[in-house]
């Protein structure tokens, strides 16, 4: 069978670009390809009214459909995540719509859309393109003004006992508003509410931040940034052990190196 769940106001214009329940959406090609893996592609695509959405489509394979028997598909987990990232005041893509095709209770295909945050970029771009054209100086407090940002979701988060899991630096957008930076999460797939093993989860997304922070930051800020994030209450030589666990977990799959391109007076 097909859920399809799309809010109302949206029905209409997604209607008219091949994306409603019923509508042959599993073959749908949208204006841009952004993103693919082997089962997954996401489409960039613009509405007859000038707005801008992604269509992320996942498709499971006869063998992959029986790890989701009964489980909810990636891309409705995206959806709940994103419901869950706007409970606890985290910003997020505004979730368009979302569903599910099964048989015999596991998923054939699924899509989730989100409406496009215009004037973002992600967090690796914007270092790329952006932060690494700043004098030295201004990249120090660029670096902390984003750290503290992002340290004040994971602590909402966190303290929910709610995991991004995923966390790197690509699913993460930056736009600057009135001087100050806003983060969205997105791409959510695997997010979960941990109640057992919620160290497991601060690791695994401390881990996915430092796949990156590695190469831009020096050791110091990134104890200070978990100093930061365990707050003052933490107890003796915490902020040194969750350093030590986040480099093990980095030690089991290396970092792909990162070399970005600062110009010869920064």
């Amino acid at each position: 069978g097909e859920r399809v769940l799309i809010p109302s106001a949206w029905r209409s214009a997604l209607q008219a670009a091949g994306i409603a329940a019923g509508s042959n959406w599993q073959r749908l090609e949208g204006d841009v390809l952004v993103a693919q893996s082997a089962t997954a592609k996401c489409y960039r695509m613009k509405l007859v009214d000038g707005d801008c959405i992604y269509f992320k489509r996942d498709s499971y394979s006869p063998r992959r459909r029986l790890g989701y028997l009964l489980r909810a598909s990636r891309n409705v987990v995206e959806a709940y995540a994103y419901g869950q990232f706007a409970l606890l005041g985290i910003a997020a893509p505004e979730l368009l719509g979302v569903a599910e095709r099964r048989r015999f209770g596991m998923p054939v295909s699924s899509f989730v859309v989100t409406r496009e945050i215009r004037g973002s970029m992600n967090l690796l771009d914007y270092l790329r393109e952006v932060w690494v054209r700043l004098p030295e100086a201004q990249r120090l407090i660029q670096w902390r003004a984003l750290a503290a940002c992002l340290i004040a979701q994971l602590k909402r988060a966190h303290h929910a006992g709610f995991f991004h899991q995923d966390l790197k630096f690509r699913n993460l957008l930056v736009r600057e508003n009135a001087g100050r930076f806003e983060l969205f999460w997105i791409d959510a797939p695997r997010a979960r509410r941990r109640r057992w093993r919620a160290r497991r989860g601060v690791i695994v997304d401390l881990s996915g931040l430092a796949r990156v922070a590695v190469f831009t930051s020096s050791c110091f800020e990134r104890m200070r940034f978990i100093r930061s994030y365990l707050g003052p209450d933490a107890a003796p030589g915490e902020a040194a052990r969750l350093y030590r666990q986040i480099a093990a977990h980095l030690s089991r799959r290396a970092p792909k190196p990162l070399v970005l391109s600062y110009p010869e007076n920064g």
